[in-house]
């Protein structure tokens, strides 16, 4: 995103190098017995973003985890809401009216490349011990095929 004036990652604040060095995902050092963290002021905040600037004096990449956690701790400090209020940050919502236990299969058609998903939307308490047999079954088909796959090249 260079030269769009939307890059922020050489523009972390102390807050959100904080919460870099909280999460452990800024470099400590080790003093022969234990790892000691950074301790964060102006001038470490200056050299991690000075790091991650275009020609700057490292190469510090920040990856997903610390956009994420840099993102996290930005919200918070603008107070704007961090997880979906619906699903907690989970993805889901349960909608179904009731509790039930569904299945869903990867059938697999190993010369055509095919597959196939195939939905049990209620599986009664009397189906489990076929349910359990056809997973074993399938779990020692699979397994019998890896053994097969040599350790080493």
């Amino acid at each position: 995103m260079s030269g769009t004036g939307r890059r922020w990652i050489d523009k972390l604040t102390m807050d959100e190098v904080e919460a870099l060095v909280a999460h452990d995902r800024l470099a400590s050092k080790w003093d022969g017995e234990k790892w000691i963290k950074p301790v964060v002021d102006d001038a470490f905040v200056d050299k991690v973003n000075e790091a991650n600037r275009v020609g700057g004096i490292g190469d510090l990449k920040h990856d997903a985890i610390n956009q994420g956690i840099a993102i996290e701790a930005r919200c918070k400090r603008l107070g704007y809401v961090v997880s979906c209020p619906v699903c907690g940050g989970t993805g889901s919502v349960y909608t179904a009216p009731d509790a039930h236990v569904e299945l869903t299969l990867w059938l697999l058609h190993p010369r055509k490349g095919a597959s196939r998903g195939v939905r049990i939307e209620r599986v009664e308490q009397g189906d489990l011990p076929e349910v359990f047999r056809f997973l074993r079954d399938a779990a020692e088909r699979n397994a019998g095929r890896f053994a097969k796959v040599p350790v080493s090249p």
